[in-house]
């Protein structure tokens, strides 16, 4: 990712539109390429409508669109009040002629292709400009001066994940969206026994066995047999 630097000079104005009621006018200076980053002069308070700032502010702005010819300088001017800042006038710089002049001045065709504008160009550019209100009727002008600066290289992030990658690239990550080749079997748990409300659980069984079962039978049926003995005599 290269961005190229850009040194707007803001040096003075004359004749602006004057846009406060009372006292004299205070006016800064706002210059911006993308309208989310913009940068601000000092505020000038003593030329009124004829402000003087000499102020230097640095932008950025991609390289591509540099070398397209599309990059656009803009300055807004404001009035600094008690109560709020007015709009004073704004002043638009297309970059596409100063991209012109740096070519011109590279030397041969191939560092021309080579670095295209250039690392840098440090002969000032001197202009005025109008300064037009919304309406679009011009009340004023401006005078700057605008040069390219160096052009930075930032790192390259990685790619996102699967990109650059020989062969088809897998929708979802390792794990899904795939059968496997051999199917996993699941694990088997024990299930308890179910009893009906209010029901208990059974005994649990003693450890004897079928030895110990007929040793208690037979043990019994002689105790019943003795007692029924005795009770027969009696009569």
């Amino acid at each position: 990712m290269e961005q190229r630097e850009i040194f707007v000079t803001i040096i003075s104005a004359q004749n602006l539109k004057k846009v406060n009621a009372f006292g004299r006018m205070t006016v800064y200076a706002v210059a911006w390429i993308y309208p989310n980053m913009k940068v601000s002069s000092r505020v000038d308070t003593r030329g009124h409508l004829n402000p003087t700032w000499d102020t230097t502010l640095k932008l950025t702005a991609d390289e591509r669109l540099v070398q397209s010819g599309n990059a656009v300088v803009n300055i807004d001017l404001y009035n600094h009040g008690s109560f709020g800042n007015t709009h004073v006038g704004s002043s638009s710089i297309p970059l596409s002629g100063l991209r012109a002049t740096v070519i011109e001045n590279q030397g041969t065709v191939e560092e021309r292709v080579e670095d295209k504008v250039g690392s840098s160009s440090s002969s000032p550019n001197i202009m005025t400009v109008p300064v037009l209100r919304r309406s679009g009727r011009t009340r004023g002008t401006l005078n700057v001066s605008v040069r390219l600066g160096e052009l930075i290289k930032y790192p390259e992030y990685p790619s996102p994940y699967g990109a650059g990658q020989d062969g088809p690239v897998n929708a979802y990550p390792p794990g899904y969206g795939h059968y496997p080749g051999a199917a996993q079997p699941y694990p088997i748990y024990q299930q308890a026994p179910y009893y009906p409300y209010g029901g208990y659980a059974p005994p649990p069984r003693s450890s004897g066995g079928l030895g110990t079962g007929l040793l208690a039978g037979g043990l019994g049926g002689l105790l019943l047999g003795s007692l029924l003995g005795g009770g027969c005599g009696g009569f």
